[in-house]
C-alpha cells in the first residue's frame, strides 16, 4: 500500500478544491507545483483556468455574508507619512491588512450562471 503522506510530509505536491468547479482549478495547478512553482502563482493559475473555462458562464453570485469569516492573519498596520508630504504641510498615511476569508456554509452562496 502507498504511504502518499509519511512522516506527514506529503511526497508530491496536493491540491484540493471544495467546488465542482475546482477540478479545472487543480489540473492546471497542480502541474505547475510539480514544476516548482510557488503555491501562490499555482493558485492563481488555476483561478485563471477557471475564468477562462468556457462552460462555466457565471456573472455573480448570491451571498448571505454572515457565513463568510474573515481572519485576521498578520494584524493592521498603519505608517504615517510624515517626510513625504512636509514640503506642502500635509500628512499621508498608507493602511495595510492581512487577512484570508472563507465560506464557512456552502448552502449560503450561490452563483448565478448565463445560459
Amino acid at each position: 500500500m502507498s504511504r502518499p503522506f509519511a512522516n506527514n510530509t506529503p511526497s508530491q505536491p496536493v491540491v484540493i478544491a471544495t467546488w465542482p468547479i475546482g477540478r479545472v482549478a487543480c489540473e492546471a495547478a497542480r502541474p505547475m507545483l510539480l514544476q516548482g512553482v510557488p503555491a501562490l502563482d499555482a493558485a492563481e493559475a488555476g483561478g485563471t483556468a477557471v475564468e477562462l473555462d468556457p462552460t462555466e458562464l457565471y456573472v455573480g453570485a448570491l451571498c448571505n455574508w454572515s457565513n463568510y469569516w474573515i481572519a485576521e492573519l498578520q494584524g493592521v498596520e498603519l505608517q504615517r507619512l510624515v517626510e513625504l508630504y512636509a514640503g506642502t504641510s500635509q500628512i499621508g498615511f498608507i493602511g495595510r491588512m492581512y487577512a484570508d476569508g472563507a465560506p464557512v456554509l456552502a448552502e449560503s452562496f450561490v452563483r448565478v450562471k448565463l445560459g
